[in-house]
């Protein structure tokens, strides 16, 4: 797998400190969680001036079971591989607690893409790095008949699972898209602090298309008061 270049915000950096010194993730991080030597050239990238891609994709990364540091870094290793992409930034690590039925502690990060791509393009993508990573996927469930007299109704099915990999499209430049398939803005950013703490690192004054708000702002006003610590560098 390539290396990937971490920008203005690399794991281990703290959000608000000085920007690090630029540092590469190599193919051995994207195995086992290391990182790769300082100042290697990224092979993702290119040494001369990469050509403009015209779409910029902010996408949300967690992770709950088995080496999540390592799930993570093969995440993210993979999404520099996507066609017509390039990794612009990523945030530090973070660890969350869960939401829903979910128990172990989340890994989670922010990863700001350069892509040709179209968002629905971009879905099946990371949809695609799921599977070759392992993520089980729930199948639907018929909607529930009615409960007999008497009887409490079955509760809906939980969506705050525990996930091997999780990719979501956060933001996609300014659009907002509603299918059955793809929601952007995920609709759950404001109400998710795992979210918006990397989020904010890396892009504190994007502003959500339907909201008006900033990130910052909507870190400081949202009501989600689950745990999220910055994860300390290996």
């Amino acid at each position: 797998m390539p290396d990937v270049p971490v920008g203005q915000a690399g794991f281990g950096c703290r959000a608000g400190n000085a920007p690090l010194k630029d540092r590469r993730f190599g193919p051995r991080g994207a195995r086992e969680g290391h990182f790769g030597p300082p100042g290697a050239v990224s092979r993702a990238t290119g040494r001369g001036q990469p050509p403009d891609m015209p779409h910029r994709a902010f996408i949300g990364v967690g992770s709950n079971l088995g080496d999540r540091r390592a799930n993570v870094a093969e995440a993210l290793a993979r999404m520099a591989e996507i066609p017509e992409t390039r990794v612009a930034r990523t945030s530090s690590l973070y660890e969350s607690e869960p939401h829903g039925v979910a128990k172990n502690l989340f890994v989670n990060m922010v990863v700001e893409l350069e892509t040709d791509l179209s968002a629905v393009d971009m879905l099946s993508r990371l949809a695609d790095i799921e599977d070759q990573m392992g993520r089980k996927r729930a199948k639907p469930k018929a909607k529930p008949a009615p409960a007999a007299k008497g009887k409490a109704a079955k509760a809906p099915a939980k969506k705050d699972v525990s996930r091997l990999i999780d990719l979501d499209i956060l933001f996609f430049n300014t659009e907002v898209v509603n299918t059955p398939k793809l929601r952007v803005p995920h609709p759950e950013i404001p109400r998710r602090r795992f979210v918006l703490m990397p989020l904010a690192e890396v892009a504190p004054q994007l502003v959500h298309p339907e909201t008006g708000l900033t990130v910052s702002k909507m870190l400081a006003t949202t009501e989600d008061r689950k745990r999220v610590v910055l994860m300390p560098p290996r």
